[in-house]
């Protein structure tokens, strides 16, 4: 990730036989360096942290709130160990733009197709340099609030093995963020799955299942983690799907022999299981034919996630049951066999506003 301190050039020794390098040699390459850096398509930046503050120093404060899409701190609430960098913490409503992991923290979509202008041009003892402005064809409001010296910078071009040379790097970011960024940043809603299944899942198709989400989630592929969740979200206005991959990216796989990270959270079973074959039976609905309840034995008492049959398939259901000060995320032990949290649940659904014990929510809070 770039720093706001201007690039330092590497010293280039440029004699009196040294060859010329034309401006427009100069521009090929820097144009030739931007397009292996910044390739067409999705691209995003590293927000370093895995709590509810994330680094910030790339971003306009102000404009984030004023968008709506982060929070900010001030410096007097800041531990001394970050004085001097602003931190944010992305709101519920924009957190949808953080599609995936990185082992430092998360990368936010800036948008697609990166742009490089270059403004003016001089040249110095042999080195070309040159003002450019970095862009995007179809931004996000998140690349809208760049800083303007991360967006504004100077480019310099030498002399290397008898050949123009770009002096440093001409990415946009140098960071951990994957190229192209991934999907999974809309929420689309529809109408609740109401086709009924041929027959009530068996044990190996829950277990098949169940074992399937936990790769996924293992593996990083939050999209396709996400393709297997029947998805509750009752701060939306159609709850049914309107999951971004965000409320999904702080779920965690299963222990696999290997010592936990404990900024990824504890894992998606909540410690009820640690195998997914674990559960003790599979038990209809009383009033929805297309959803079934998996119980869990606990320590605690019975527990239970849903798997509900969804487009041919069945799927494992996850509930939004509550914003949060860190990331937003989904719930796949929701205990919807329980009566009382069960209508609760309907309530929220319908669109009354209690939160998950039923309590009511401040319409401004929304």
């Amino acid at each position: 990730m770039h720093a706001r301190l201007p690039l330092l050039p590497v010293l280039l020794v440029a004699c009196a036989c040294a060859p010329r390098i034309s401006e427009e040699a100069a521009i090929d390459a820097v144009m030739k360096a931007f397009h292996e850096s910044d390739p067409p398509g999705r691209s995003g930046v590293e927000l370093l942290g895995r709590s509810v503050w994330l680094r910030a120093d790339l971003f306009d404060g102000r404009c984030l709130e004023e968008k709506n899409l982060a929070f900010t701190d001030s410096e007097e609430v800041r531990p001394d160990a970050w004085k001097g960098v602003p931190h944010l913490s992305p709101t519920y409503e924009n957190q949808r733009f953080l599609t995936a992991p990185t082992e430092k923290g998360w990368c936010v979509l800036l948008g697609e197709n990166p742009t490089l202008t270059l403004t003016g041009a001089r040249r110095e003892q042999g080195v070309w340099r040159f003002s450019a402005i970095y862009g995007m064809e179809k931004p996000t409001p998140w690349f809208e609030c760049l800083d303007r010296t991360v967006l504004e910078r100077s480019l310099e071009v030498g002399i290397a093995h008898g050949r123009p040379e770009v002096i440093g790097s001409v990415a946009l970011f140098d960071d951990a963020c994957p190229t192209p960024m991934p999907g999974g940043e809309v929420r689309t809603g529809r109408p609740r799955p109401t086709s009924l299944p041929p027959q009530p899942p068996s044990r190996q198709e829950v277990r098949t299942l169940l074992q399937a989400f936990d790769d996924a989630l293992s593996g990083k592929d939050h999209a396709k983690a996400l393709d297997l969740v029947s998805c509750y979200n009752p701060f939306e206005p159609e709850p049914w799907g309107a999951c971004s991959v965000a409320e999904i990216l702080r779920l965690a796989p299963l222990p696999r022999g290997r010592p936990e990270n404990p900024d990824d959270g504890p894992p998606w079973l909540e410690y009820v299981m640690d195998d997914v074959g674990g559960f003790s039976s599979i038990v209809p609905d009383a009033r929805d034919r297309t959803l079934f309840h998996v119980k869990m034995p606990s320590r605690r008492g019975s527990r239970s996630l849903a798997v509900q049959w969804v487009d041919g398939a069945w799927k494992v259901v996850g509930v939004v049951g509550a914003k949060a000060e860190d990331l937003t995320t989904m719930r796949i032990v929701y205990d919807l066999d329980r009566p009382e949290k069960r209508a609760i649940f309907e309530r929220r659904l319908r669109g009354e506003l209690i939160d998950e014990k039923g309590c009511p929510i401040d319409p401004r809070s929304q």
